[in-house]
């Protein structure tokens, strides 16, 4: 991994500035607040032209604040003017310690199979990675395995006790990944917030803490900490104002998920004319409300209305764009062994139930994990469905049903070890029966 690493980050000059790359506007945005920080030393601001600052917020609309704030911290200790170079640097350093930490824990949840296989997959196919650039989606794969983190950690730990000091770390390495993955990517960080909930519920609803008050205290204050990932991005703007005295701006500290819901249905043909553009549902609610600022909270509470309102009133048109979406997903050039992904991937849903039922508790802990990975994917491509199916954004799908099969060699590789040791013992207690007659 180092030696691919050190080679990309000699090449990223020539990932930046590749005329095919499809780079969005707040890739600007944070090379500019990243150069204002070198001026002023403020952080999360962009310079403004009469000499003040202005809070990032109101450039970078509905934005995750990770990669700005890892270009500010990188243009705090760099004497060059920050470029767009150091930010395609920066999602090459990103993918790589995404890939380490997940390839790490697999190792501590007892998958040394997975965890060598994926370190070695993933240093060769993800790094530099399909789309090395400056924009995010150059930086997926290592988001995905960050926040897959905590998601391999609680899912191995289903039926299955760990020592003590694995469980702190465990948990420490955990919620650190998953705010680092709200942080960069909210939607994917969510992913996993998401299935380590239904982890804790599970728990609470199960035996595990059945009349046991302590236990649901437990699982409550994970719970919360967990959830309080997502906000990382408003805790940011917060600081900041109480280090720096530069107060959040009215926008939204980070994504709205009800105007991608909304402007989702505009990727396709409707009978509502909805379009997949910004400004459609500026111009919409400025004739709604003309009063109404876009990208604060009352523009996605007007957004929430106008997607819920639609699909109440109009479910089989919804229920068309969604399918329409969901086969051009499908569709989409990912192979394994010439095999469309997506059906390796229900091969591997209708072998889990089977293998659950045949498989010793104490034994299964790699197949909660494999259901995990389906349910990361399943998630994954549920976003594809509501937002907008792009190859840059679905391109990790393939690295997440590779993990499943690489898990499913631990499994195994676990089964064949007991059935190994079932022969071995029989074979040391029927020898010294043949050598005594």
């Amino acid at each position: 991994m180092a030696f691919r690493l050190n080679t990309s980050l000699r090449n990223s000059p020539i990932f930046t500035n590749n005329p095919d790359y499809d780079a969005e506007e707040r890739v600007r945005v944070w090379v500019a607040s990243a150069q204002c920080m070198q001026k002023t030393g403020l952080p999360l601001v962009v310079c403004g032209s009469s000499g003040g600052v202005v809070p990032i917020e109101e450039w970078a609309l509905a934005d995750d604040r990770g990669h700005a704030l890892l270009a500010n911290v990188v243009a705090h200790f760099k004497k060059e003017p920050f470029t767009a170079e150091d930010l395609t640097k920066i999602n090459l350093w990103i993918t790589a310690v995404g890939v380490f930490l997940l390839s790490l824990m697999l190792g501590l949840s007892g998958m040394p199979l997975s965890s060598l296989l994926f370190l070695l997959m993933a240093s060769r196919k993800a790094i530099p990675g399909p789309i090395p650039g400056p924009d995010v989606p150059s930086s997926y794969i290592g988001i995905i395995s960050l926040g897959l983190v905590p998601v391999v950690f609680l899912y191995s730990r289903i039926f299955r006790s760990l020592s003590r000091n694995k469980v702190i770390f465990g948990w420490a390495l955990s919620l650190l990944c998953l705010a680092a993955a709200c942080l960069l990517r909210q939607p994917i960080g969510i992913i996993g917030v998401m299935l380590c909930l239904s982890v804790l519920l599970g728990r609470c609803l199960g035996k595990t803490c059945r009349g046991r008050l302590g236990c649901w205290l437990r699982q409550g204050v994970l719970a919360v900490l967990i959830a309080g990932t997502l906000w990382g991005s408003s805790l940011l703007l917060v600081l900041r104002g109480a280090f720096y005295k530069i107060p959040p701006a009215p926008r939204v500290a980070a994504h709205g998920f009800w105007h991608t819901f909304y402007h989702g249905l505009g990727t396709r043909a409707n009978p509502w004319g909805i379009e997949w553009r910004d400004a459609y549902g500026y111009r919409l609610a400025r004739q709604i409300d003309p009063t109404i600022v876009y990208s604060t909270p009352p523009y996605f509470k007007l957004m929430r209305k106008l997607y819920l309102t639609t699909v109440a009133k109009n479910p089989l048109d919804v229920l068309k764009i969604y399918f329409l979406k969901l086969v051009e997903i499908i569709s989409q050039p990912f192979r394994i062994l010439g095999i469309n992904i997506y059906s390796w991937a229900l091969a591997v849903l209708f072998l889990l139930p089977l293998l659950m039922v045949v498989t010793p508790i104490d034994k299964a802990w790699p197949l909660h994990i494999v259901a995990g990975l389906e349910g990361a994917l399943f998630l994954f491509i549920l976003q594809g469905v509501v937002g907008i199916p792009w190859l840059k954004h679905l391109y990790p799908a393939k690295m997440i049903v590779l993990l499943q099969l690489m898990c499913l060699s631990d499994y195994l590789w676990l089964m064949f070890k007991s059935r190994f040791s079932i022969i071995s013992d029989a074979i040391g207690k029927f020898l010294p029966k043949m050598r005594a007659s």
